[in-house]
């Protein structure tokens, strides 16, 4: 039918959602979100540059509708139900999104296998970037055997060659981190206490980041790295222990630095010294100096603080994603304009706008049939 005849919207202006840089604009598609993708094939086809979705995840408890009909546990099709209505969303999204364009799905392990094998198929294989496992310390059921408290996150591109490289995040919990180790170091703890404090805290999930900066000083949080490691280095240059004052014991290859960067280091406090002369010394690097890196594939963000906060607000949602967790996959292209899509919306309509609060980035949203009633409280915001 939507082959002949378009959809037509119209505007409700007292839902408008208002954009805090007047040059740049918010709007949300309510109805079912097949036609509001056929009518976007026409608008923005080649425009949306990142596509977020958290689809219904055909778990047996009618969590998603088709052909007008909620599909259960009882439904010997619904498999393949599911993946007849995810194809051809998908379809329509690989021609929405930019020749630059990423898609984000987040799934659970009931059709993860499934999606992977779709997705191959829609966006093709060498399109694949990556699966990411979030660990929300959530369990979602009482199994007998393994509460499962993870979820999978899919990202394929429209077109890998498009992609632009050297994708960075900020790392996580990096200011709480910090914060704590600072903590320790007001304590007038002993440099070895703090140093043990800190590789207990750094076994939490949540702070995996900074396995490697155990160690604080006035100057903040650092890690200690190897002076050496060439086979050819520096000899000549003596750094003298600044508890014996005799020469420091020199790595097998040699220092890797000049004598002029080696006596800066020691002159600026760069230089974490071991318990005398004997240990060879190594080399500060501080945290606040490395806030980024490259996205990794386990993430930790736990959905506890975003739940809590719904319920102050007086909002009923279920299983609900962090909004650090959104945040988290919104910067990884670190582009501040790009045009951000989710047409399975649901808890990301308020996410998003609080997300993008302080960036140039359009949201589209589009509210499924099925969840109208339950969203229609405040899906305006």
């Amino acid at each position: 039918m939507m082959q002949d005849n378009i959809p037509v919207f119209t505007e409700v202006k007292e839902r408008e959602i208002k954009a805090k840089d007047e040059n740049s604009y918010n709007f949300l598609l309510e109805g079912d979100n097949l036609h509001s993708l056929k009518l976007l094939e026409k608008t923005h086809a080649g425009k949306i540059d990142v596509i977020y979705i958290d689809p219904p995840y055909n778990t047996g408890n009618k969590d998603f509708i088709y052909d007008d009909s909620f599909v259960d546990k009882t439904d010997g099709y619904s498999h393949s139900k599911w993946l007849s209505f995810m194809s051809e969303r998908l379809e329509i999204a690989k021609l929405l999104l930019s020749e630059e364009g990423v898609i984000f799905i987040s799934i659970d392990d009931h059709e993860q296998a499934q999606l992977k094998l779709l997705c191959d198929s829609v966006f093709g294989a060498d399109n694949f970037i990556a699966e990411s496992i979030d660990a929300s310390n959530s369990s979602k059921n009482n199994s007998n055997y393994i509460a499962v408290n993870h979820e999978y996150l899919l990202c394929y591109a429209k077109n890998i060659s498009g992609v632009k490289k050297g994708w960075l995040v900020k790392k996580n919990q990096i200011d709480e981190f910090e914060r704590r180790a600072k903590t320790l170091l007001n304590m007038n703890l002993s440099p070895e206490k703090i140093h043990n404090e800190l590789l207990q805290l750094v076994k939490y999930p949540c702070f995996y980041d900074f396995d490697h900066y155990t160690y604080v000083d006035q100057h903040g949080v650092y890690g200690t790295f190897e002076p050496g490691g060439v086979k050819n280095g520096n000899f000549d240059t003596e750094i003298l222990h600044p508890i014996t004052g005799k020469p420091c014991v020199k790595p097998s290859g040699g220092w890797r630095y000049s004598e002029a960067t080696l006596q800066e280091l020691v002159k600026k406090d760069g230089i974490n010294f071991g318990k005398d002369e004997t240990v060879i010394p190594r080399i500060k690097r501080y945290l606040h100096d490395y806030p980024m890196q490259v996205p990794k594939s386990t993430l930790f963000f736990d959905s506890q603080a975003t739940t809590k906060w719904l319920k102050r607000e007086n909002i009923a949602f279920d299983f609900p994603k962090s909004i650090d967790y959104i945040k988290h996959i919104l910067s990884y292209t670190q582009d501040n304009s790009a045009t951000v899509f989710d047409f399975f919306v649901g808890f990301r309509v308020i996410i998003m706008t609080q997300a993008n609060s302080q960036a140039n980035i359009r949201v589209l949203e589009l509210l499924p049939k099925f969840k109208i009633k339950k969203m229609n409280r405040w899906c305006a915001v």
